[in-house]
């Protein structure tokens, strides 16, 4: 989760704005979920984190490392989810 805040801290003030907040907010939520054994919310949050992220990329906002080091910690926080 802290490669969320990360990423997001250096990003430019427009890109943080449109997608950046919303990026650490679900992340938050994401984990939250988790940690109260709701886990269907919490698939639910990193889905939405995942869309997220793909706007980010597709506005330019978010830079092909960035990317790389998100993409990469959401991996390993689906993996921590049981499969349905």
């Amino acid at each position: 989760m802290s490669d969320v805040f990360r990423v997001v801290r250096r990003m430019a003030p427009e890109g943080r704005a449109s997608t950046g907040v919303r990026r650490e907010d679900t992340a938050l939520i994401a984990a939250q979920y988790a940690i109260g054994g709701r886990l269907a919310d919490a698939a639910q949050a990193l889905a939405e984190l995942d869309f997220l992220l793909g706007v980010a990329s597709r506005l330019d906002d978010l830079s092909a490392s960035g990317r790389s080091v998100l993409d990469n910690a959401l991996q390993t926080a689906q993996a921590g989810l049981p499969q349905p």
